[in-house]
């Protein structure tokens, strides 16, 4: 029996730009519904798995579709061999399929996002497939941005209650963070981030004032986020596209508009012009922290060392991160690492068994889950990745979607030092998708 299933370009990007208004607010939803607690039963089992069904659906009908066509480029056959090779060996690093199952679906079920995008064959370019869904993703994310907004200011005991019923910290750094629909500051300043950056560019070429306004939403939600690990990467983002563009015009409109929204916000809240002086200066304490004499301490002396003398919870996780992959370089195996093995370290027959410390830096969480080999196949492809984007930069530096996605790219790279961006709700499979379309705009010959 044949399967003969055809999707067109327009229902493929359709489908794309679904999944992730789904996954927008698909958390509101089940914490609604569901609350915090682990899926109980087949019924809340299957409802807190739709995200996934769904894009593995998508990817089914793309794959049917399209795999008589399906070509693998060199990147192709390494992603491949990255996902796959750390799979089956965190799985067998770990013997315990329950923990592989919820790192498996953290962690690498996203990429496939990739593929889906690589394998869809179409007539249009790559350049009007990532700017259609770009152009409908960022609307939508404006909406939720000015919603998260109405939760902040007007409706903030409805926000702190849903925070609390996800099981989410209100937390505050001299203001009280925002998470937004994600009911997390992190997850939801780096979501803002991106697309404020992707609007950016849309400003600068289009000069209109709705991209403007939808700019500086974002951008407000950033800072209201305090997500360190977002701010900076943004700003690193906008300045490296004004320079090589030149839109120096457009981005001093920006910084004069954002200062204006800022002074006002000060006027409400009189703590905010602290974050100024918060967001660099902590960051740089933390990157102290990690090369202090405690923080060596910790990581010299395994067993007897005492992490109660290190105050800045990131370095502090850092050291302990550091010591247990000294302890098991092979890695713990795919579960028992990073969000993943904290969040159930509970039911883990042996603590000793599991990194559960590692939440505060994806390059940490991936050696201590599938060891030496985790990181230095990743640090592969990266380096394939930096190689192919400037063979083919003097190319292709004129499509500024191509430029993009390589920023956010290196933003990601960044970001992974500090926190398990790559292990976000929902950010994994958009990260994986714009780095599709960029192998995508690296092979077309003419875009």
């Amino acid at each position: 029996m044949k399967l003969n299933i055809k999707i067109s370009n327009t229902y493929f990007n359709h489908s794309i730009v679904f999944l992730f208004v789904f996954q927008l607010i698909f958390v509101v939803i089940r914490t609604t519904i569901i609350g915090s607690h682990t899926a109980q039963g087949i019924i809340e089992i299957l409802f807190s798995l739709l995200p996934e069904l769904l894009i593995v659906t998508i990817f089914g009908i793309v794959l049917a579709n399209n795999y008589k066509n399906i070509k693998f480029s060199l990147f192709d056959i390494a992603l491949a061999i990255f996902f796959l090779s750390n799979v089956m060996l965190g799985i067998y690093l770990g013997k315990d399929l329950m923990m592989a199952a919820f790192g498996f679906r953290l962690t690498y079920l996203p990429m496939i996002s990739y593929f889906a995008i690589r394998f869809n064959r179409s007539n249009s370019t790559s350049s009007f497939s990532m700017k259609w869904i770009m152009d409908k993703l960022s609307q939508w994310y404006v909406v939720a941005a000015v919603i998260s907004l109405f939760l902040y200011f007007v409706f903030s005991s409805f926000e702190q209650d849903l925070m609390a019923q996800a099981a989410a910290k209100n937390s505050y750094y001299y203001i009280r963070r925002m998470g937004g629909l994600f009911l997390s500051p992190v997850v939801w300043g780096t979501f803002c981030a991106i697309i404020a950056l992707y609007l950016y560019i849309r400003y600068a070429k289009s000069k209109k004032i709705y991209d403007l306004l939808g700019l500086l939403v974002l951008w407000f939600c950033l800072i209201l986020s305090v997500s360190r690990g977002a701010i900076i990467p943004f700003y690193i983002g906008i300045i490296a596209l004004t320079i090589l563009y030149e839109w120096y015009k457009p981005f001093l409109i920006i910084l004069i508009s954002s200062t204006l929204v800022f002074v006002c916000f000060n006027f409400y809240e009189p703590l905010a012009f602290n974050l100024i002086g918060f967001v660099s200066s902590s960051s740089i304490e933390t990157i102290d922290r990690i090369s202090s004499d405690e923080a060596q301490n910790v990581i010299a002396n395994e067993d007897t060392a005492d992490v109660r003398g290190i105050n800045n919870t990131r370095a502090k996780f850092w050291a302990l991160s550091i010591r247990s992959f000294s302890k098991k370089p092979a890695g713990y195996g795919l579960g028992k690492s990073g969000h993943v093995a904290n969040k159930y370290k509970s039911i883990l027959k042996d603590a000793k068994t599991a990194s559960i410390y590692s939440t505060d830096g994806w390059y940490l969480k991936l050696i201590n889950e599938t060891g030496i080999w985790g990181g230095l196949s990743y640090l592969t492809i990266t380096i394939m990745i930096v190689i192919s984007v400037f063979r083919n930069f003097k190319r292709l530096n004129t499509n500024v979607f191509f430029v993009y996605c390589f920023i956010v790219f290196i933003l990601v790279a960044i970001q992974n030092f500090m926190s398990n961006v790559l292990d976000f709700y929902s950010f994994p499979l958009f990260y994986w998708m714009l780095i599709g379309f960029l192998q995508n705009f690296i092979e077309e010959k003419h875009d």
